[in-house]
């Protein structure tokens, strides 16, 4: 029999339209005249999902709550026997009831595909297996109900039903994908805007690679008539050379800027032949190309740079990144060029030569910081090789250069004998001169010039030192020759070492302006720039240790150190400067010549500048503590001069009242009067609590007593703590919550003032919600209204102190509420934020820490199975959590 295709609906979250895209295909095929039915559809009480069935076949037994039709249930004998041609089935993860004659729905789609049927269905990329710990890091829930990647790769169409965050957010908060007062608690955990985002990215990913599984299965090379850059593919070439190390790290920046694919490749050579260096192995390269993404391929080839071309044509590589070449020009022009065939031969890929050095590589990686620390490694390192100390060692090599050199020449000579004239000697001796005063200086120069002079003229005739005898008309003609080679000696030498200090001098401006150019960077880009400046001031002059000091009543206060050995106190130092702060730059290390006295100055001057911009922060951060201070002080005064004397005037009124003996008051007039004290005085206490609380907190005094507790005991409390209420309080409490981790005062304390908030700005005889969810190692307790909401660019701002939204005269409270739940919820080391609730209104969700981690999904499942409750399993399972709450009693007070 042939097999059914299966076709399936891949969305993001819930809500995107998977289920009303497969019953508007069901529809299409069914006016078409094909045999359609619906074997499985869950609508969550959606009109639009609803009007969408139509008149189409339902196989299975429906559900209907309040009139609305919610689910159709399965029936897969009953569908076996219908053998409709088409069978939509609705939400592919889910698991089947007991007795079922499969634990999984996928399981049944795969019995109807084999007996022949088409089967269309749906599935939210948080339910594949593969993804499931990825999703689980972006949503913060645990999915239990899975499907096999191996089943999903067999449909024959997947097509995603894509929609924005935004727009997914605006049918959320309008109750179109659940109506208000209904949410999931763990779907409701999807609707924040950076977690859809997440999850469509991750959708359109995992499309994109089983789209490039098409490409690679059903395409041939000849197929693809030209480079589809569908894709960013970063091809490596890898080599066991150290530098290889520094070519796969910016392959995989560049993979990770265009979200590209990673593949690093090594080629042998066909016979086998390869350079092997100890400093840094191969399988080293390949366990940090595995680390940061990548894949690794080893291939053959006579030629290295056309068979690394075909490779990267054969994977439709967009870049190819290969190191520079280490071999000679001539190496190259004798052999071919490894790069010059990649360039040639690359086409439309992209080919990316990186340098060998890695200051360089780094150049533009990093954040400011790395980069100007890099930089002044560099130039320590340019320092080292050509600044001015180097002078003292190059004149010693000087006079070892001319040593050597006269009596390497001087050997010469006696073996050429008398063939050789005293003017070949002299040119020669002028080459040597030449090359120490490159080297080491005039005066050093000088001296070998009369040595070279003396030994011309005396030939080293064995075995005694006599002098060659010369014609009577050649002797006036060698003394000429060697009067013009001391004054041409003597030029050369001057010239050479004039250009030689030119040259120094060039090079130590430059590196003096590289320097500065370092310094100034530090202090745009740091906030503190102190540390920084110390390391490159350490690193230029090669020095052992640097500090900043600060003097005070008990001797010195270390303010910034850097290097190994930094001087604690200027008694440890080699050499101090003073700064117009006060402050003290030791130095440990080596003394420094005069010369270096204008860029240290340069540096302390940086310091300087630094240290003041500290001290100038430290009084800024003073001040702005102040006007914080001095900003809630004038809130508390005005909350006073209103909120704390309008319940006082009305004890006051109501007691003066009953004390009048004049008047007789009713029964029913006496107790109004005793309700109003009674009132305003847990009103009073209220706001003098949320006074008192506050001021703990600012002051840093809270005492945090943790310990386990239940968090429906801690709810039942705080709701009795605030009294009689204008709307209905509903609790929707899971029963199979953990204990949490919390301070079972402060906790009260925070749920009665997020619950008393709700209640202030929920309408009359309105509903607030409260429910929770189980998450991986917390839970979260939400507190929902209906009332006005809070615009999401203001929704931080309602936790600050004396925070009154949409303020009225007649409004309880002076604005300390929720900030007094948020900074108790963080002190017990959970968080607090605000949420959009469906249909309008605020929810103030509250991550609570529990004690016991997230069971394991099949201890949930067997529990749920256990209890043999059909609707709260399915339930449980169709949202990916072990969260019920949506189905566990409903308790209202």
């Amino acid at each position: 029999m042939t097999r059914g295709q299966l076709r399936i609906y891949l969305g993001a979250a819930p809500g995107v339209g998977k289920t009303y895209a497969m019953l508007n295909e069901g529809w299409r095929r069914f006016n078409r005249g094909t045999d359609v039915v619906v074997g499985a559809l869950h609508t969550h009480s959606r009109p639009h999902t609803i009007a969408q069935l139509r008149d189409l076949e339902v196989v299975g037994s429906k559900k209907v709550v309040n009139g609305v039709l919610s689910e159709v249930v399965m029936d897969l004998d009953a569908l076996l026997l219908r053998r409709a041609r088409v069978i939509l089935v609705d939400e592919l993860e889910q698991y089947n009831p007991p007795g079922h004659p499969h634990q999984r729905r996928w399981q049944d789609v795969e019995r109807l595909l084999q007996e022949g049927m088409t089967v269309i269905t749906t599935l939210d990329i948080t339910h594949l297996e593969s993804l499931k710990d990825v999703v689980e890091s972006i949503t913060d829930v645990a999915q239990i109900a899975t499907v096999p990647d191996a089943f999903v790769r067999t449909a024959d169409q997947i097509e995603l039903v894509d929609m924005t965050p935004e727009a997914l957010l605006r049918r959320f908060a309008h109750g179109n994908i659940y109506p208000s007062g209904k949410v999931d608690p763990v779907a409701s955990s999807y609707f924040k805007p950076e977690v859809l985002a997440g999850l469509r990215e991750l959708s359109l990913y995992w499309l994109a690679d089983r789209v490039d599984e098409y490409l690679k299965a059903r395409l041939s090379p000849e197929d693809v008539p030209r480079h589809w850059e569908t894709r960013e593919r970063i091809v490596v070439a890898m080599t066991g050379a150290p530098s290889t190390e520094e070519l796969i790290r910016r392959g995989a920046r560049m993979a990770s800027r265009t979200k590209g694919e990673l593949i690093g490749v090594h080629v042998h050579r066909v016979d086998g032949l390869r350079v092997d260096y100890e400093d840094c192995p191969a399988t080293f390269h390949k366990e940090l190309l595995s680390a940061l993404g990548g894949t690794y391929h080893e291939i053959t080839g006579e030629d290295i740079g056309k068979a690394l071309v075909a490779f990267g044509q054969s994977h439709r590589a967009t870049r190819i990144v290969i190191g520079a070449s280490r071999r000679s020009r001539l190496f190259e022009l004798l052999h071919g060029s490894i790069i010059s065939t990649v360039v040639h031969g690359a086409g439309p890929i992209d080919v990316h030569v990186i340098s060998n050095q890695r200051d360089q590589l780094d150049k533009v990686d990093g954040s400011p910081s790395n980069s100007i620390k890099k930089l002044g490694k560099s130039l320590s390192s340019k320092l080292s090789t050509h600044n001015w100390p180097m002078l003292r060692t190059t004149r010693r090599m000087g006079w070892l250069a001319a040593l050597i050199g006269l009596v390497l020449l001087w050997a010469w000579m006696s073996r050429a004998g008398s063939t050789a004239s005293v003017q070949t000697g002299l040119i020669a001796y002028g080459l040597v001169v030449a090359m120490v005063a490159a080297v080491s200086g005039f005066v050093t120069a000088m001296v070998a010039a009369v040595a070279a002079s003396a030994l011309a003229e005396w030939r080293p005739m064995l075995p005694f030192l006599t002098r060659v005898p010369s014609a009577p008309a050649e002797t006036g003609s060698s003394h000429a020759s060697v009067l013009v080679f001391m004054v041409s000696a003597g030029v050369v030498a001057w010239l050479v070492t004039l250009f030689a200090k030119k040259s120094a001098s060039y090079a130590r401006s430059r590196l003096e302006a590289e320097s500065l150019a370092r310094m100034s960077a530090a202090l745009v880009g740091e906030p503190d720039p102190i540390p920084l400046l110390l390391d490159q001031l350490r690193t230029t002059f090669s020095l052992e240790g640097a500090s900043l000091l600060s003097p005070s009543d008990s001797g010195f206060n270390v303010l910034a150190t850097a290097g190994s050995k930094p001087p604690l106190n200027p008694s440890q130092a080699s050499d101090t400067i003073l700064l117009p702060t006060g402050s003290i730059v030791a130095l440990s290390g080596e003394d420094l010549d005069a010369s270096d006295q204008q860029l240290l100055q340069a540096f302390c001057a940086q310091l300087g500048v630094a240290a003041d911009r500290r001290r100038l922060q430290a009084v800024a951060d003073k001040a702005s503590s102040l006007a914080e201070a001095d900003k809630v002080r004038t809130a508390l005064l005005a909350a006073v001069s209103h909120d704390l004397r309008t319940p006082l005037a009305s004890i006051k009124a109501s007691t003066t009242s009953l004390l009048q003996e004049e008047v007789d008051w009713s029964i029913e007039e006496r107790r109004i009067f005793l309700e109003t004290i009674d009132a305003e005085t847990d009103r009073l206490n209220r706001l003098v609590s949320n006074l008192l609380d506050m001021s703990r907190l600012q002051t840093g005094s809270c005492n945090v007593q943790l310990r386990e507790v239940d968090l429906e005991d801690v709810v039942y409390q705080a709701i009795q703590s605030i009294g009689t209420t204008s709307v209905n309080i509903q609790l929707q409490l899971p029963p199979d919550l953990p204990p949490l981790l919390l301070d079972p005062a402060l906790a009260e304390r925070a749920i009665a003032n997020a619950v008393s908030n709700a209640c202030g700005w929920a309408p009359p005889a309105s509903v607030v919600r409260l429910g929770a969810e189980l998450l991986v190692d917390r839970v979260v307790l939400r507190v929902s209204d209906s009332g006005p909401g809070i615009p999401a660019h203001q929704r931080d701002d309602v936790f600050k102190p004396f925070q009154r939204f949409g303020d009225t005269p007649g409004r309880n409270g002076v604005g300390l509420g929720l900030a007094v739940t948020k900074g108790f919820i963080e002190a017990m080391g959970g968080s607090v934020h605000i949420e959009e609730t469906p249909g309008g209104g605020c929810t103030v969700a509250m991550h609570l820490p529990s004690v016991a981690p997230h069971s394991e999904e099949a201890t949930a499942v067997t529990a749920l199975y256990e209890q043999n409750n059909h609707q709260q399993l399915t339930t449980a399972l169709s949202n990916s959590s072990l969260s019920n709450s949506s189905n566990s009693d409903t308790n209202s007070s």
